[in-house]
């Protein structure tokens, strides 16, 4: 087997092929002397011990186990729990900060169990690491390590040093300085993978909620996802990366809007990021559920991002989702082999659309016995024809924990012992025979990287479009994603009426996306601009909420008195979409009632900013002949019915109160005694929420009622 060098990956190293065969190793030796070899062991302690057929290690975790596998303690003489050698390989080589110490254990402990590249790997690194470690020079030989540092000066310590110091200049100059002197020292520097590193090094450690797509943006527009950088992420080194799928569904009868998030999905996820030093990254999904078209281009757009963006190991890319996303781990988990090291659907539904065992992708699947929201039923049909009869042993290598008193829930352990779990699970490297991790940072730069981020082969090429040139601005403005997001931003500090034109062109445009005309409606409120008013016109009357209420809040940003014919206009636009949202006649689903709630917030806002003499006679009338007789005191009562689901509930009682925090604020600029009627309206039908009337009495009381 060819060795790869450089540094290895945060978690272990990949074995070149992974069989089938040695799924565990726990071994129970019975009093009268027989062992029970080859076993998972899921109890051990005074009461007795579980041998677990289901491969999981939860002591709670008794669903179909045979009583045969149900031992009393007198009958048990030793328990010896293990992991097969190879997963024990990847586990202890995850952990994070290895040392030269570590490589070489790791190096013996491959020896001992006949994994003779990896062991020649592990040598390689701690002699690397440690020149004068004098039990890994022995193994290795002083005259063969000077010849592999003569090759491959970049290994040196100095040359380390050097490459550290490319990845972290601050500038084009240091940059360049340390590339000269490692040139010096190594014939050709691997100069694409530093410049990528350079890149990575540079964006936040940390989460982010809400990121705009860069990659593809145009094809999936919309898109956004919340990541996760561990603190222990080096851009020099590759790393694993797990993708996590939200749960929810759809959001009412609008299909743009989805329950659930990558924000929500996330905060599953930010503790096993740290403890095993991998990127998490959870998608919103664009449509409900996740199997649906739209996802799938953006998923493969999000990893293409992730891989362009950071040094992930791409034999660690797994995958892992809840309820929603239970469903859609399911989906993509077998679907996609060429992708997966291994898959976790959780509390979701088993089923996909390919055979997880015809995939052969490792897949952790968990679900709660008591689960009222999707049932169990579906996870453990599947989970039945992966254990077989057992007369044979089980071809794919899987674990199922069933967990009863959890509900829908998703338990710290279970999460934890995914993770863990995923870290003795690897794809096989790209290059046949190769052992090590498979940095993206080694692929060929594509025509895509280098016209999104540069080219890293020539990372000091002056760039042929200037990033202040309106043409280039306005193109990307029209692909959308975080470049538009940019452009958006630069766009708003030109003083030209012209360009205001032309980003007036994409907000009425039919064929713009949603993207575009999202950002148009703000790239023309931030320019704050009087002549700006009649060009966001036609975003009163798009056909979809999002530039709606871009429009509205750029309106507010221009803050003139030309606004208020408009703001008239889209306050009955604001009563439509309320109105025409409701199921059943008189039903309103969390998200979307939490979303026409949010577009008459920022009409209140931008009302909020107008001259208050000039405009408060027409948009209070509007304030209560529209919105209060909407949302507040409407002929018809309406019904939020997720109020009743414990994963929502309270959800519309907080999306209220906002509403009445804006319409406060609105009513105490004007400063005009009517607004107490309004807000007398406003509470008398929801005498239950405290907090609600309180706001609305502090603002009668401010108005002199």
């Amino acid at each position: 087997m060819a060795i790869r060098r450089g540094p290895i990956a945060s978690w272990a190293v990949c074995v070149a092929a992974i069989s089938i065969a040695p799924l565990h190793a726990d071994t129970v030796t019975l009093a009268n002397g027989k062992k029970l070899e080859g076993v998972v062991v899921s109890k051990n302690d005074d009461t007795g011990v579980i041998v677990n057929p289901w491969r999981s290690r939860h002591p709670d975790m008794t669903f179909e186990i045979p009583d045969a596998n149900v031992l009393a303690r007198a009958k048990v003489k030793d328990v010896v729990v293990a992991e097969p050698p190879e997963v024990e390989y990847r586990m202890r080589a995850a952990k994070p900060g290895l040392g030269a110490q570590d490589h070489f254990e790791l190096s013996t402990f491959c020896a001992e169990h006949g994994m003779k590249a990896e062991a020649a790997y592990h040598l390689e690194q701690a002699v690397v690491l440690d020149p004068a470690h004098e039990a890994a020079l022995a193994a290795y030989g002083a005259t063969k390590l000077q010849g592999l540092l003569t090759r491959n000066s970049n290994l040196t310590e100095q040359g380390r040093a050097l490459e550290r110091r490319y990845v972290d200049a601050k500038t084009d100059e240091e940059a360049k300085a340390a590339l000269a002197e490692l040139e010096a020292l190594a014939t050709k520097p691997r100069l694409a993978y530093l410049e990528r590193a350079r890149r990575s090094a540079q964006l936040p450690k940390g989460r982010r909620d809400k990121v705009a797509l860069t990659v593809d943006s145009e094809k999936v527009p919309g898109a956004n996802y919340c990541i996760y950088v561990p603190k222990s992420y080096d851009a020099l080194r590759p790393t694993p990366l797990v993708v996590g799928l939200h749960g929810g569904g759809a959001g009412g009868a609008d299909d743009t809007l989805v329950t659930g998030s990558g924000e929500e999905a996330m905060n599953f996820y930010v503790a096993e990021s740290e403890k095993y030093g991998c990127i998490v990254v959870c998608p919103t999904a664009l449509a409900a559920p996740w199997r649906k078209d739209p996802n799938e281009a953006w998923l493969r757009a999000l990893l293409d991002e992730m891989t362009m963006r950071f040094n992930v190991d791409r034999t660690r890319v797994y995958l892992v989702g809840h309820s929603m996303g239970g469903f859609g781990a399911w989906d993509f988990g077998p679907r996609w082999p060429d992708v997966w090291a291994a898959y976790a659907p959780c509390a979701g539904g088993g089923g996909g659309r390919s055979s997880p065992e015809a995939a052969g992708v490792p897949v952790y699947c968990y679900h709660g016995t008591d689960d009222p929201i999707v049932g169990v039923e579906s996870d453990r049909q599947v989970m039945r024809q992966l254990l077989g009869d057992g007369k044979k042993k089980p071809k794919l290598d899987f674990v199922y924990t069933e967990l009863n008193g959890v509900g829908h829930g998703f338990p710290d352990w279970v999460r934890d012992d995914i993770f863990r779990w995923f870290g003795g699970r690897t794809r096989p490297h790209s290059k046949k025979g190769a052992v090590g991790p498979d940095s993206s940072f080694d692929a060929k730069p594509s025509k895509r990287e280098i016209a999104l981020f540069g080219d890293p082969e020539q990372p000091f090429k002056a760039a042929g479009a200037h990033a202040d040139d309106p043409k280039e601005l306005l193109a990307a403005l029209k692909v959308g994603g975080q470049r538009g997001a940019d452009a958006r931003d630069a766009l708003a500090k030109l003083d030209d009426d012209a360009i205001a034109k032309q980003v007036a062109t994409l907000l009425k445009s039919n064929k713009s996306s949603v993207d575009t005309r999202v950002l148009a409606a703000e790239t023309l409120g931030a320019m704050g601009r009087p002549s700006c008013v009649a060009l966001l016109a036609p975003g009163l009357d798009d056909e979809d909420w999002r530039v709606l209420h871009a429009t509205i809040t750029g309106l507010g940003k221009i803050a003139s008195t030309d606004c208020v014919p408009l703001l008239a206009r889209a306050s009955k636009r604001l009563v439509e979409r309320f109105e025409g949202s409701k199921l059943n006649g008189n039903q309103l689903m969390y998200v979307e009632y939490d979303t026409r709630l949010a577009g008459f917030a920022a009409w209140c806002d931008a009302a909020a900013r107008i001259d208050a003499a000039k405009s408060k006679d027409v948009l209070l009338q509007l304030a209560d002949a529209d919105l209060v007789a909407t949302v507040f005191a409407p002929k018809t009562p309406y019904v939020t019915p997720d109020d009743d689901d414990p994963r929502f509930a309270t959800k519309t009682t907080e999306s209220r109160r906002k509403l009445v925090k804006s319409l406060c604020a609105v009513l105490e600029h004007w400063q005009d005694p009517r607004g107490v009627a309004t807000l007398q309206r406003t509470k008398e039908r929801w005498t239950k929420d405290a907090q609600l009337i309180a706001a609305c009495d502090a603002t009668i009381a401010a108005l002199g009622g």
